[in-house]
């Protein structure tokens, strides 16, 4: 028998997330927990299970209330960092090393590279006519002047509801994989109930890889 958490870039998984960011499924109560450092205060555990994997292991996808909230606070505060990092960034702009887009498109994509499907920069050009004197010598009535264009460049963001609301929906999931033919919610319980070395994730001399048979 074995019950252990598949990885975030298994193909179960993968479609999974992708089916529920924009679609709802039956979740079926397992049980609630309370928090040993926090009286009165309860994890909630949720649970749906997915289609079989090829192999016939069974795929069930719990959902836990205190993973949710600490899903969203991981990634608030990334989004919190990003934007922090951009008001810094937009003052620095047109000087040294930050002239070009595409200077300025390589420190954004720096920035935002762990957030991009929650905010969305826009680079904007501004441009000015200025005289430029083109004669020799210095400023006279004499003076020759010529117009030239001169650009600058600035940085707008705004937040991705749609990002957001999305990723809100995956919020607190972890997929365990099994060959047990236990409920889910007894699933989840002997998982827990397990020390935490065979807790870890399969790798490639996994019981998986080696195509243990359902027992």
């Amino acid at each position: 028998m074995f019950i252990t958490i598949v990885p975030k870039n298994h193909k179960e998984y993968i479609q999974f997330i992708k089916y529920l960011k924009k679609n709802e499924v039956p979740w079926e109560d397992a049980f609630s927990v309370e928090n040993s450092r926090k009286k009165g205060v309860f994890t909630v555990y949720r649970t749906y299970e997915a289609e079989r994997t090829k192999e016939g292991f069974r795929v069930i996808f719990v959902h836990s209330s205190t993973k949710q909230k600490e899903d969203e606070a991981r990634r608030q505060k990334k989004i919190d960092k990003a934007i922090e990092q951009l008001e810094s960034l937009s003052p620095k702009l047109n000087a040294y090393h930050l002239k070009t887009k595409k200077e300025i498109k390589a420190a954004i994509d720096k920035i935002v590279k762990d957030v991009k499907e929650f905010i969305d920069v826009r680079i904007v050009t501004d441009r000015r006519q200025i005289k430029v004197k083109v004669s020799p010598g210095r400023p006279s009535l004499k003076s020759v002047y010529k117009n030239k264009w001169e650009f600058t460049h600035r940085i707008e963001w705004t937040l991705i509801e749609q990002g957001l609301i999305e990723a809100s929906r995956i919020d607190g999931i972890f997929p365990l994989i099994t060959n047990t033919q236990l409920e889910a919610s007894e699933v989840l319980g002997k998982y827990k109930n397990q020390p935490f070395l065979e807790k870890r994730m399969y790798t490639k001399k996994s019981i998986l890889e080696k195509g243990v048979k359902r027992k």
